[in-house]
């Protein structure tokens, strides 16, 4: 059987190397078997030591690869460490996107009920406006009121004393025609004592009955007076409970609109706590998010810094010194000049992460 090419059989210049000592091994092969068996034992000698050599080179081999392998696992697990720390950044990532847009639903959900806080107070302050409108014509109406109130007591106070005036001219009516009544009683009777016994007095009878005649239109007409007066009285009482039915109405309205009006100043006092704690919630949101959003820009830039860090490169490298160093250990004409790698300094390379 034929033996597969070393890496070095592959190489042009490795080549070259390799037909040199095989010429050098086919000519030391005809000088030995020109020199025969006398040789023989010093070959013997020479395979001795170059087992030996051969033997400690490969436990040195054996120590590095072993050194070589400890250092993979190592550099390994940093990688699976810095896969979880980017999956568990990806992930911390997402939950912050999430939050934020939750953040920013509930800010625009704050946001609407701010506004329909704001038009709720704008509709309050309007209906307060209106009431406060409405107050102010109820007590200029109620001054109006108050004054045709004190009018109308004038008015009824000065009726009260033009009634006592005509009561008191009324009672002196009546006193002159009761004096009038017994004069007349008083006149009837000489009347008919004087109608029999003479005639000359028929004129002063006939004058007497005239003055009778006007006394009694007189009387007529004071009663007449005494009725009116009585019929205005009876309007000025019935206007006077009508106005003080009216007094009490308004009264009750204006008492019924600054309790409405307290109960309003109460809603708006509580509706602007509302507001004021809505803008510290809708602040401290704010403030939340411009945290979390540079945070993520803190974590996208540690991602993109390890990205461009040079340890996939030098863990391929690292692979490739590992697999020259194991034809070397294994193929003997396998060339020992090779690329040195230090893992320590993908070990210091990494140390950042």
């Amino acid at each position: 059987m034929s033996r597969s090419q070393t890496v070095a059989e592959i190489t042009p210049s490795k080549r070259k190397l390799q037909e040199e000592s095989n010429d050098r091994l086919n000519r030391s092969l005809r000088v030995e078997s020109s020199v025969g068996r006398s040789v023989s034992r010093k070959e013997d000698a020479t395979r001795c030591v170059y087992q030996q050599l051969l033997l400690n080179a490969w436990r040195r081999r054996r120590i590095q690869v072993a050194t070589l392998t400890d250092s993979s696992k190592q550099l390994q697990t940093q990688v699976d460490q810095l896969q979880i720390q980017v999956d568990v950044l990806q992930k911390l990532r997402e939950s912050e996107s999430q939050r934020r847009l939750k953040s920013a639903s509930e800010s625009e959900k704050l946001r609407h009920e701010k506004e329909e806080l704001s038009n709720t107070i704008e509709k309050l302050i309007k209906d307060r406006e209106s009431m406060e409108r409405t107050i102010v014509s109820l007590q200029r109406k109620m001054e109006e009121i108050n004054v045709s109130y004190v009018n109308l007591k004038n008015e009824l106070l000065t009726a009260k004393t033009d009634l006592a005036a005509y009561e008191r001219k009324l009672q002196k009516e009546c006193r002159n025609n009761e004096m009038l009544e017994s004069e007349k009683q008083y006149l009837l009777e000489k009347i008919e004592e004087y109608k029999n016994t003479s005639t000359e007095h028929l004129q002063t009878i006939n004058r007497l009955q005239n003055d009778l005649e006007l006394v009694e239109r007189t009387l007529d007409s004071v009663n007449l007076d005494n009725s009116n007066l009585e019929n205005s009285k009876s309007e000025l009482e019935m206007n006077l409970e009508k106005e003080k039915d009216i007094r009490d109405d308004l009264e009750h309205q204006f008492i019924k609109s600054r309790i409405r009006e307290d109960k309003l100043q109460k809603r708006v006092h509580e509706l602007k706590k509302s507001v004021c704690l809505l803008n510290e919630a809708k602040k401290q949101m704010l403030l939340d998010n411009f945290a979390l959003k540079k945070t993520l820009e803190e974590l996208e830039a540690i991602i993109r810094e390890e990205r461009s860090k040079r340890w996939w490169k030098n863990a391929a490298k690292m692979m490739l010194n590992t697999l020259h160093s194991a034809a070397y250990i294994m193929l003997p004409a396998y060339p020992k000049k090779m690329e040195t790698y230090s893992p320590t300094e993908t070990v210091e390379d990494n140390t950042m992460v």
